[in-house]
């Protein structure tokens, strides 16, 4: 085995394993199938995909190069850190997929995905003035893509044991690592939220606000904050702190991820490093910049509960649960935000049927069990001691961490 880099660190000859006939794969089955006939006689002509959701991955810097100039790689869907696992053949020959028919070549072999609100995908042709019409054919159209979508994608390590083909040759297999990087279809209102912020960035980064657009407008992320933050030399870097849609209230990395820049495990991802590669594309290279994940922190919560009397207790306290988690959940908190008594008490006595709440406890997880008014999170900041910017924080609520108790008096 020949090393094309020196070790960084020593090891242990007799702990160490190195793991061979790796290959990277992706979410998504692969599917051939036969769209249907080309007829040189009408224009648009478009087919739909019989197996959705169509798989999409992350693009690396030189393919959205190649797309911004115009080259049209295989896959390019002109929206950054986007590439698309289909590919479309007109009598056996490769067509391109680009972001918009408009000011195409007349002659040019290109078509257009679009997806309807069900995610379903939608292949449209030219009409001969912009982009190229179909030729005529008996069932000349074909299209191979990959299905499957979502964040069903991530599994575990050591959990894809059983493949659905075996190769000759082949004994075994396993995933050494976690799947990382998934993000679910794009609603309709995610939608609404993020084409603003991606028109008003025009595919350049300058302002802090800049960052923040950007950011949310990359598929997969869905918080961001930047903020311009004074390092132990009085240097100014800008600083961008990240989450992804993945984050759930029911499981978060912060538990085993680090606060420290550069020791989280995420940011030692394809999905991390296309992001990165994608802001430096379009950003200022003289500003000195900095991306992290943000620190997940999760926090439990015990109380007791006084209950209406004309109401029924079971009925009532799931429904006090389901308040507390819905108040708590990622889409409704930001960075650096706080949780208060107030907040907290809100969400019960929203339901029908709680007359009083007495919190006895609320703590960050990990931390002793106390009581406390106010539980506090920090933005991206300055840490003399270890003198690194260290990420903002995002506070949210344990599911499997509230204690309720329903009580006949206060």
């Amino acid at each position: 085995m020949t090393l094309t880099q020196p070790l960084q660190y020593s090891y242990d000859p007799s702990t160490v394993t190195v793991l061979a006939n790796i290959a990277l794969a992706t979410h998504g089955e692969t599917v051939t199938e036969t769209l249907g006939s080309g007829d040189g006689t009408r224009s648009h002509k478009h087919f739909t995909l019989k197996q959705p959701p169509l798989t999409y991955t992350g693009a690396d810097a030189t393919e959205e190069k190649k797309a911004s100039a115009g080259q049209n790689p295989t896959g390019s869907t002109g929206i950054p850190g986007v590439k698309s696992s289909l590919e479309v053949r007109v009598n056996g020959i490769l067509w391109q997929e680009v972001a918009a028919l408009y000011g195409r070549d007349s002659h040019a072999p290109i078509y257009f995905v679009r997806l309807d609100d069900d995610g379903t995908p939608n292949i449209l042709f030219g009409d001969g003035i912009t982009g190229a019409r179909l030729p005529s054919g008996l069932e000349n159209i074909t299209a191979t893509y990959r299905t499957g979508l979502g964040a069903d994608g991530e599994v575990g390590a050591e959990r894809l044991t059983l493949p659905k083909t075996v190769p000759l040759g082949v004994v075994a297999t396993n995933n050494p690592l976690a799947a990382t990087g998934a993000a679910p279809p794009e609603t309709l209102q995610t939608a609404r939220t993020k084409a603003p912020a991606t028109l008003r960035t025009l595919d350049r980064i300058v302002s802090l606000t800049d960052f923040e657009d950007f950011a949310r407008g990359y598929p997969g992320i869905g918080k961001a904050q930047s903020l311009a933050v004074q390092t132990g030399n009085r240097a100014q870097w800008v600083h961008l702190t990240i989450a992804q849609l993945t984050i759930d209230n029911n499981e978060g990395f912060s538990e085993e991820s680090s606060t420290v820049p550069g020791e989280n495990p995420l940011e030692d991802t394809p999905f991390y490093t296309q992001f990165v590669a994608a802001i430096d594309q379009v950003r200022d290279p003289i500003q000195q910049v900095q991306v992290n994940f943000c620190q997940v922190l999760r926090f439990n919560l015990a109380a007791k509960v006084l209950i209406d009397p004309l109401y029924e207790q079971p009925q009532v306290m799931p429904q006090v649960k389901q308040s507390l988690q819905a108040t708590f959940v990622f889409e409704k908190r930001d960075f650096g935000q706080a949780v208060t008594d107030s907040e907290v008490i809100a969400a019960r006595q929203a339901v029908d049927g709680v007359v009083a709440v007495d919190l006895d406890a609320r703590y960050i997880v990990g931390q002793s069990k106390s009581r406390r008014s106010e539980l506090t999170a920090k933005t991206a900041h300055w840490d003399g001691v270890i003198r690194r910017i260290l990420p903002a924080q995002l506070l949210l609520l344990n599911s499997t961490g509230i204690d309720l108790e329903a009580v006949t008096e206060l």
